[in-house]
């Protein structure tokens, strides 16, 4: 339902021009991704105009062009473990987040192109996705930090994995070219792997635990401990070995919610079924075995763009396969 927003100023391919036609000619599925790996996009914002993109390089490709050459030496033997991380796309559950923060932006819905009516997404206190005056941490990094600041954030703090391509280049880039000078003192870029809480690289794995990093990750950690009022997590639950990495790391970053002096933490944690419900469900139940709580969740369909875009969740759909998934997106609010 987002594809209409982007565009590209080199001259479309063919796998470009039927991937936008996807959601017509076989509607139960969807294009997860958007773009190709080091392809310059421009994003048309409902809210805050033209933002232009780029998507980062394909690991194997860092040191073929100007921007890649500083993550080369970097990632050395790294390389295949970097190409793991799938971070070279713009995935669609942060399409979906970056939605919400410009719906909430504004105060009328003239200004998106979706007409939304979802019960799920109703709150007393105003949209469910706002970020104006909070404290923002992308686990991961993508579109939705850039217009988080656009949109009245009061900091956004960018990670992305060590060996992730888009670190070194694409995302200061990004940020730099889209976010005003005057604004810039909101958003920073820090390398981070999820778990990372002390020195000793807490119950992160040693084979995969970049040590190189270690010291800047734990510093990030130690300082920033229940900060952050929004954690924006978008398509992290596809790799069920870093989950518990992961629901360790909210809670260690979400403000509680019983601090009366800031706003309550909410953690977005939106995801496609590209590995199947199941992954989904689980990661969500180890969460809540963990100590976190879901105030809400509910399932959106990413071909809809007017009437009733969502449904309740259900952690197993018995008539759901790899053949008409794709259309949902799991959407859960989740605070200590």
């Amino acid at each position: 339902m987002f594809l209409s927003r982007f565009r590209s100023d080199d001259e479309e391919e063919a796998e470009d021009l039927l991937a936008s036609f996807l959601p017509v000619l076989f509607p139960d599925s969807t294009t997860t991704c958007v773009g190709q790996p080091g392809q310059q996009l421009v994003y048309s914002s409902p809210a805050f105009g033209e933002l232009a993109l780029t998507i980062p390089v394909h690991p194997r490709d860092q040191g073929k062009t100007a921007e890649a050459a500083e993550a080369a030496a970097p990632l050395g033997e790294g390389v295949d473990r970097a190409c793991m991380l799938f971070a070279h796309f713009l995935w669609g559950s942060s399409l979906l987040v970056t939605d919400g923060i410009e719906r909430a932006s504004s105060s009328s819905s003239t200004t998106s192109t979706s007409s939304i009516n979802s019960p799920f997404e109703a709150a007393a206190d105003g949209s469910v996705w706002s970020v104006k005056g909070h404290d923002i941490l992308e686990l991961g990094a993508a579109l939705s930090s850039i217009v988080s600041v656009l949109a009245g954030a009061a900091s956004v703090t960018v990670t992305d994995h060590p060996l992730a391509p888009g670190l070194y280049g694409s995302i200061q880039a990004n940020i730099d070219r889209n976010i005003p000078k005057h604004l810039a003192h909101r958003i920073s870029v820090q390398p981070y792997q999820w778990g990372v809480l002390d020195q000793g690289g807490s119950g992160v794995d040693e084979e995969e635990l970049e040590t190189a990093y270690l010291d800047q990750m734990a510093g990030f950690a130690a300082t920033n401990r229940a900060r952050f009022s929004r954690i924006i997590c978008a398509d992290c639950l596809w790799m069920p070995s870093q989950h518990e990495n992961l629901i360790q790391t909210l809670l260690w970053f979400l403000a509680p919610s019983s601090a009366s002096d800031s706003p309550a933490g909410i953690a977005w944690v939106v995801a496609g079924l590209h590995t199947g419900r199941h992954i989904v469900a689980s990661f969500f139940q180890r969460a809540v075995s963990a100590g976190l709580k879901i105030e809400k969740i509910w399932e959106r369909d990413m071909n809809s763009t007017e009437g009733e875009t969502t449904r309740e969740w259900k952690p197993v759909r018995e008539d759901e396969g790899p053949e008409n998934r794709a259309r949902w997106c799991i959407v859960g609010l989740l605070s200590r």
